[in-house]
């Protein structure tokens, strides 16, 4: 049994290039989103105006590091509560 792998979608590391995507697609007479789908990250204020529509998502860039680093203010406090718990 032979099996084929379409591509359904792209998935783009940002709106410019997801824009960029769709400009080649069509160039090369494949419909988005009747053939293949595109997906942008960033939701920049120009993806409003593409057509078609395009697909982004916001993403918060800052949430990684919130909860991988504690900030400085949070550990100290939490280092006092640990300290004062000890002494009681």
């Amino acid at each position: 049994m032979v099996r084929s792998r379409k591509i359904t979608a792209y998935v783009c590391i940002n709106d410019l290039t997801a824009i960029g995507a769709m400009d080649a697609l069509r160039d090369r007479g494949i419909r988005v989103p009747e053939d293949i789908s595109v997906l942008g990250s960033e939701d920049i204020y120009m993806a409003r105006f593409v057509n078609p529509a395009l697909t982004t998502v916001r993403l918060d860039r800052k949430a990684p590091w919130r909860a991988s680093v504690p900030r400085p203010a949070e550990h100290v406090a939490q280092e006092a509560l640990r300290r004062r718990a000890r002494t009681r």
